[in-house]
């Protein structure tokens, strides 16, 4: 055998994404605000788009219900309205300035209005620079006398400062003493509490209260009581103060009942519109020395323009095809959802369950019930039977349901829910109720058990 480099010549078919349809897949999959930052972007980059941002709508009341078209027939239950049509209002108070404090912020106005040492308070800034988004200090004690002078004395008593700041608990450097700076605060002085905080607070989280009603020597009753009142208590004294910018959620679908029948609407009035801009188009037709760049750019912009009508029409089929798949929560406001998998929607809709999956991923509608992302009404199947088919939300539903009607003081196992989920026509596994207990954030029954 020889080794060597040779030509040759291979004919094979393979799965080629162009750019056209790699970029209808991107705009796909992006939530709105996502695709108001793309398409900004592309604006910066591209010369020939322009975007037209959307105008403020208000409340406009001489279009009445009656008088909304639409291009769907009259007998169909579902019908298809513009967003623009539709009363809306804008409160604008929520275009005024925001300002959100800071946690460190907060703190150091405090600070300022206490009369203290210039050491002191030098110190204290110090350790605010230091507190975490949770509110507790993390610096260690090792270089508390060394980071900026003053002895140990001064920096226990800048320490005492910090910890009788607001929020109560903050500047703590465990969790058991922020529990007890909170405990202190309330005022009086529970030894009993304290004690439990300080030496049980594992035992207490499992509730293992009868192991600390036999150390403490109490009755149950009582170390239930005490557990009671400390989750009362904030065991992140910082998380009051939001850090991160907040997300908003704007719906891609609005549908509502009109007239007796239901009116799906897609929310375009937020995305801005993108417009060619002129002066390049002319510049193109003029014939330039940067024609072949001119015209890549402008086919770039149609493609954008494709790609978003293209967007729109798939989020407003599969929002359709939803909606007629889940008529006891549409039309008859039910929580109940029934079983219904992507299969379904693409068969519906004619298309692929991927595409069907980014249609719906990260995109919400609007219903009468309250805003929900499209990927909320897909739910598994649980039983075979057609007639009695089961989706798993609606058995999630039922267990917290049972969950929240039973004796606090023998409550059920998953064992008996079982049982009584069989009593309704459902048949289900002790493990899949487990595992449906536990996404709903529910306790074992032995840690649900009150005394």
């Amino acid at each position: 055998m020889q080794l060597g480099f040779e030509l040759t010549q291979q004919l094979q078919t393979k799965l080629v994404i162009t750019p056209e349809l790699r970029q209808s897949i991107t705009i796909l999959q992006y939530p709105t605000l996502d695709l108001i930052r793309y398409l900004r972007e592309q604006a910066g980059e591209n010369p020939f788009i322009e975007l037209a941002e959307p105008e403020d709508f208000l409340w406009n009341k001489s279009i009445e219900k009656s008088q909304i078209k639409s291009n769907w027939d009259e007998d169909d239950q579902l019908q298809e309205g513009a967003y623009s049509s539709l009363e809306a209002y804008v409160n604008p108070i929520d275009y005024c300035a925001n300002h959100e404090e800071t946690l460190q912020g907060y703190l150091l106005e405090q600070v300022g209005c206490l009369t203290l040492e210039p050491q002191i308070k030098k110190i204290v800034q110090f350790l605010i620079g230091n507190v975490n988004e949770r509110g507790y200090l993390e610096l260690d004690d090792d270089k508390w006398a060394t980071s900026l002078g003053g002895g140990l004395e001064d920096w226990e008593q800048a320490l005492g400062v910090l910890q009788q700041l607001e929020p109560r608990g903050v500047g703590a450097r465990s969790l058991e003493e922020c529990l007890l700076l909170q405990l202190r605060h309330l005022g009086g002085t529970d030894q009993l509490t304290e004690k439990v905080i300080a030496e049980y607070l594992a035992d207490l989280a499992a509730k293992r209260y009868q192991k600390i009603a036999s150390a403490l020597k109490v009755s149950v009753q009582e170390v239930q009581q005490i557990a009671d009142f400390i989750s009362t208590l904030q065991p992140k004294p910082g998380m009051l103060f939001h850090s991160q910018e907040a997300r908003y959620i704007i719906p891609d679908v609005y549908v509502q009942k009109v007239n007796g029948k239901l009116l799906v609407q897609l929310n375009d009035r937020i995305l801005p519109r993108v417009q060619m801009n002129k002066v390049y188009v002319d510049l193109l037709k003029q014939g330039t020395d940067a024609k072949e760049y001119l015209e890549e750019q402008l086919q770039q912009v149609q493609w954008i323009e494709r790609s978003l009508a293209q967007r729109q029409q798939t989020i407003l089929k599969v929002a359709k095809a939803i909606i007629q798949a889940q008529p006891e929560f549409f039309v008859e406001n039910k929580p109940s959802l029934r079983p219904l998998v992507l299969k379904q929607i693409a068969q519906e809709v004619n298309v692929h369950e991927s595409t069907v999956s980014r249609a719906t991923n990260h995109k919400y509608i609007q219903t009468s019930q309250g805003v929900f992302e499209l990927k909320y009404f897909f739910s598994n199947r649980l039983t075979s039977n057609e007639e009695n088919a089961t989706s798993s939300q609606q058995v999630k539903q039922w267990i917290q349901g049972i969950i929240e009607k039973e004796e606090k003081r023998k409550p059920l196992s998953d064992q008996k829910i079982v049982s009584i989920l069989q009593e309704k026509g459902v048949s289900v596994a002790r493990r899949t109720v487990a595992k449906y207990r536990e996404e709903l954030g529910i306790f074992p029954s032995s840690q649900r058990k009150r005394v």
